[in-house]
């Protein structure tokens, strides 16, 4: 009985010892170039990204928002195609607006990059015209009021 109460004493004390690589070591200011979140070459961890719950992942730049993957939002109407759902698609853009306007459904497809040029309006850099609901799996581009698409044709099943 011994024996078995100091085995898991030994190993209560090993794993209270044991941690994953502080990703969190300067808190929550960088005021250094030498100063970052991520691993360096000695590390034997891999780098996650990772949530538990429905919320996208942001990355910003200068606190301005420049990307975001998004987890499961509600599926949107896409130039008048109901039902559109985005999962797991990823937005590229220099427009900070198109991450907060309601009015921009980007992204569309798997990968979206929205060119910032011109005013701040989704029909000038998320334009919808054009879009239909086979574009998935592929990029799509949109500014200047214009759009294009790269990539499958998936057809629906039934």
């Amino acid at each position: 009985m011994r024996t078995r109460e100091l085995v898991l004493g030994v190993m209560l004390i090993t794993s209270a010892t044991l941690q994953a690589q502080d990703w969190n070591t300067y808190g929550n200011t960088i005021t250094s170039v030498n100063q970052y979140l991520g691993a360096d070459a000695s590390s034997n961890q891999e780098l996650r990204f990772t949530t538990f719950a429905n919320y996208a992942h942001e990355w910003r730049l200068n606190n301005i928002q420049r990307m975001r993957l998004n987890a499961n939002p509600a599926a949107v109407t896409i130039n008048g195609y109901g039902g559109v759902a985005r999962d797991g698609f990823l937005l590229l853009s220099g427009q900070p607006d198109a991450f907060t306007n309601v009015n921009s459904k980007a992204p569309f497809t798997r990968m979206h990059l929205g060119d910032p040029t011109g005013s701040v309006n989704p029909i000038n850099y998320a334009q919808q015209f054009g879009f239909r609901p086979w574009q998935k799996n592929g990029i799509t581009f949109t500014g200047n009021s214009d759009q294009g698409y790269i990539g499958q044709k998936l057809l629906r099943a039934g």
